[in-house]
């Protein structure tokens, strides 16, 4: 097998990407690799990194790129982590976050953040990549997510059992305990998150979530004003069974002397007035 094919072979494992360290294991010289990025067969993405044979970027490839402009025992971080584990957070386009151990200077596209210490117990593997374990991402990105969304980072990891409340809340100082702590005001779904925001946009009494009433636990409740807020959607409740199960607990609730209201996802994401209209008039 010649060098080419070696650099070949090897960028199909690395998302398009190698370093030209592995450039000159492959068997290419210095000379080989500066007349390749003229002739546009390397690409060059920082120093000694390139993207093989293209200039359009595969899926990972400035992710992968970043960790072979690091060091061994560095790490993809912050949101660019989030984004991996698919937590719901709003990824940084601008960047790739990576934590490092090490003294390294920031760049374009690539953001350093020294730390004391990475221990191997927080780094996992995420499509081959060496990324902060979603514990560590929740710590390391609390302080720049706003209250509403580090809550719904965090109920989405648990929910998902990619961490544990008990693990973070070992380890939680600050925002992150704050949001452990908040009592029934810490949700299970999306749809709870979601519902929640609206609610406080609207300046509408807070709801309790995850509690008991009449046997079962409605997606939120205002005890006081005997409302109670049942979720729908085919994301959820996209059987038969799940169907009759929903309209059992309404039963129940209205058997209580609550007043259900009904929304549906589209309704929390589509249409937020009119979902903040139903709780208003529900509510007085």
């Amino acid at each position: 097998m010649g060098a080419d094919a070696r650099v070949a072979a090897l960028a199909a494992r690395q998302h398009g990407v190698v370093s030209a360290a592995q450039l000159l294991a492959c068997g290419l010289t210095r000379d080989a690799i500066k007349h390749r990025v003229r002739a546009g067969r390397l690409h060059r993405l920082h120093r000694s990194v390139y993207a093989v044979g293209h200039v359009a970027r595969p899926p990972l490839a400035l992710e992968t790129a970043a960790l072979l402009a690091a060091g061994p025992g560095d790490a993809l971080s912050r949101a660019t982590a989030l984004t991996l584990w698919r937590l719901p957070a709003p990824p940084d386009e601008r960047t790739v976050h990576v934590t490092t151990t090490s003294q390294r200077r920031s760049r374009a596209g690539l953001t350093f953040h020294r730390t004391a210490d990475l221990p191997r117990k927080d780094i996992r593997r995420v499509q081959g990549l060496a990324v902060t374990s979603p514990a560590r991402t929740i710590l390391d990105t609390a302080p720049s997510l706003d209250p509403d969304t580090l809550e719904a980072v965090i109920a989405a990891a648990v929910r998902r059992n990619l961490t544990t409340r008990a693990e973070l809340d070992r380890r939680a100082t600050g925002r992150v305990a704050q949001a452990l702590h908040t009592g029934p005001r810490f949700t299970r779904s999306d749809a709870e998150i979601l519902l929640l925001k609206l609610v406080r946009a609207a300046k509408l009494p807070l709801p309790e979530t995850n509690v008991d009433v009449a046997g079962i636990q409605p997606d939120a409740v205002w005890r006081e004003q005997r409302v109670a807020v049942e979720v729908d959607g085919y994301e959820f409740h996209g059987d038969r069974r799940s169907f009759e199960e929903d309209r059992e607990r309404g039963v129940r609730l209205t058997a209580a002397g609550y007043t259900v209201v009904r929304i549906t996802w589209r309704q929390l994401t589509q249409q937020p007035h009119t979902v903040t209209a139903a709780l208003a008039v529900a509510l007085a």
